[in-house]
Formats: structure tokens, sequence, C-alpha cells
């Protein structure tokens, strides 16, 4: 016991790190800010074009989709078509911010509301109800006038199963 209370005090000096030299540390802490900086700039936003490519794929079937919609009785069927034409991967692709900030307002309310339809649709809202809210969007307007100014090609999926709605 006398022996492990000799050692004691050797073992209980607490560590102290080497400290690094202030001018040093600022230049580490910097560093690090730029590089936080130029992840969000560069690697979380979306270039132009890929937004634009984005929308014009949009548009390409979303005018469709707003006329299908309006002969539609079957929320299962508009949610199928939701589904095939592609429209549900795009708008949650497209994010209203980063629209307005690349081409405006417009564009970006256009995208609000295909965001509000598809949370109609995939709640299992009433099919009267999306057409109100396409209405009240004037999403087919929308898609009409900005369809020009966006190119893009659609992507189109097909779907597979046994299920009444893929068939």
């Amino acid at each position: 016991l006398d022996a492990i209370r000799e050692e004691m005090p050797s073992l209980a000096t607490p560590y102290r790190a080497r400290r690094i030299s202030s001018p040093l540390r600022w230049v580490g802490a910097a560093a690090a800010v730029l590089l936080a900086v130029l992840y969000l700039v560069f690697l979380t936003n979306p270039s132009s074009d890929e937004i634009a490519r984005q929308l014009g794929a949009h548009l390409a079937v979303s005018e469709a989709f707003c006329r299908e919609a309006e002969r539609q009785d079957d929320p299962r069927l508009l949610a199928a078509e939701w589904e095939v034409s592609g429209l549900r991967e795009a708008t949650r692709s497209l994010q209203p911010h980063d629209v307005a900030r690349h081409f405006g307002e417009e564009p970006s309310r256009y995208v609000t509301a295909f965001r509000k339809i598809g949370a109609l649709i995939e709640a299992g809202r009433p099919v009267g109800e999306i057409r109100r809210a396409l209405d009240e969007a004037s999403a087919v307007e929308l898609a009409v006038k900005l369809r020009p100014s966006f190119r893009g090609a659609a992507r189109v999926t097909i779907p597979s199963g046994d299920d009444e709605i893929s068939k």
C-alpha cells in the first residue's frame, strides 16, 4: 500500500495538451469555415443547368397530368398517374427556393403548387380536392406559360407488378 501511495501523486497529475500557437489556431479555424462554405455553395446547391433540366422534364409531363386529372374520378388512378408520369420524383427533386433563386418567383410558385398537389395525392385526398388545388394554383396555365422557357427530357417510369393500378 505504501508503494501505491507513493505512485498516486504522479498518476493523478492531469495531462496537459500542448497549446497550438494563436495565429496557427486562427488559420485552422478559418480554413475549416472556408471548407464548410465551399461545401454548402458547390455541393449542396444544384446548378442552374440541373434545375432547368429537372424543371423542363417536369413541365413536359405536368400539363398532360393536369388534363388527365380533369378526366379522372378515381384517386387511385390519379395516384398511379402521379407515379408513372415521373411527376412524383421530379417534384421531390425540385426545391422552390432553388428554383426561385435561379429563375424567379413564377417558376417557384409552380413548383410549390405541385408539392402541395403531391401531398394531397399521397394523402389519398378526393379527386375534387386535388382538382381545386390545381385550379387555384393555375397549374395548367403556368405549365403552358413556362414550358417554352425550359427544355428537358421527361423521364418516364413504366410500372411493373400484378396489382390493379399497375395494370
